[in-house]
Order: C-alpha cells, then structure tokens, then sequence
C-alpha cells in the first residue's frame, strides 16, 4: 500500500488526532441534535457545548468575550463575513489585493464593488515567478494613489468587476463541487484511486 501523503491542510487537516475523531463519533452517538431548533435535552446539551466551547476559544485567543467568537462554515464563509463586515460602507471605500488571492477573498470583494462604491484594485503578479513582492509597499501605495486620483480608472475597475463577478456563483460552485464528488465516486467504485 503506498503511503498517503495529504498537501490539502489549507482546507481542512488530515488525519485529525484521536481526540476530534472520538469527540465527533461521541456527539453522533449520544447527543446528534442541532443547537437552538428546540427545547428538548439533546438540542439544548448542543447548545451549552457550542457556548463552552466559544468560552475557551475566547480565553485562549484573549477575545474581548465569548460572543465575540463566530462559527462559520468554513474559512471562505468567514472571510466572506469579514471583508463584508469591515467594507461594506455607505461611503467610499478602497481594497487592495492581488490577482493570485483565493476566490474567497476576490469574490466578496467583487460583489461589494457591485454593490456598494469600494474600488478593488489586483495588484498584478510577476508574470516569470507568478509571485507578488508584499513588501513592494511603493507598487501597491502607488496602484492606490493612481485609482485616487482616476475616477475613470475607478469607473473602469467597478465594470470590470461587474462583468467578471457573475461567473463565480455559489450555485456554479456547489454544482463545480458535487460534479467532483461524483467522479471521485466512480474512480473508487471502479477501483481507481483518486491520487489523494
């Protein structure tokens, strides 16, 4: 048997300690109920573990308070909440980001543009290296002042936003995701292994 070898750790962590793995088959087995869709004892025991739980993640990472700490999805749900969070402004707002970002940073970020008046500006990559230089403080204050002082540029971005922000749907996404699983599910039921 080869020895498998998991590179994926920015989506989820493989394999998870003894300890995760014990404490998900325990809540399936003994408690399994969704936190605040009733009153009864499972709904409610789920419920006070999520709040336990906010309690020590707040101490650990010293949050002003638990209910500073929210459970999202996952890591481009979060972002999604934050970038919306912090620039969906009634005024002018700008980002700046680069063109090798995740689609969880770029899509809240192009939605926003369409819906509110921020300007993304995409700080363009090497095109040798396909690295963009973080410290390169002057390109990137430089990109800003220009989109500053544009309005037309800004105008430009705002439609180039516009027009590229449709394509990157949740719904092209979930069908993109399952369509994934389902091959995957007949490489195993062939017998193919799917390299992962």
């Amino acid at each position: 048997m080869t020895r498998r070898i998991y590179m994926d750790n920015s989506a989820t962590s493989f394999p998870k300690p003894a300890a995760v793995t014990e404490a998900m088959v325990r809540f399936a087995e003994h408690c399994g109920a969704s936190a605040g869709r009733g009153a009864y004892q499972e709904a409610k025991a789920c419920g006070e573990m999520i709040a336990a739980c906010r309690v020590g993640l707040a101490e650990l990472i010293n949050a002003e308070g638990p209910e500073r700490i929210v459970f999202t999805l996952n890591c481009s749900e979060a972002l999604a909440i934050g970038i919306r969070g912090v620039l969906n402004t009634a005024g002018d707002a700008h980002a700046v980001t680069t063109v090798m970002d995740h689609n969880s940073a770029l899509r809240p970020l192009a939605a926003l543009a369409e819906q509110t008046h921020l300007a993304a500006t995409y700080v363009q990559a090497d095109p040798e290296t396909s690295l963009v230089d973080p410290g390169d403080v002057r390109a990137i204050s430089a990109v800003v002042r220009r989109l500053l002082a544009d309005p037309g540029r800004r105008a430009e971005l705002v439609a180039l936003g516009n027009r590229r922000y449709p394509q990157f749907t949740w719904e092209r996404t979930a069908t993109a995701t399952l369509d994934v699983y389902r091959r995957a599910l007949a490489k195993r039921g062939s017998g193919e292994t799917t390299g992962r």
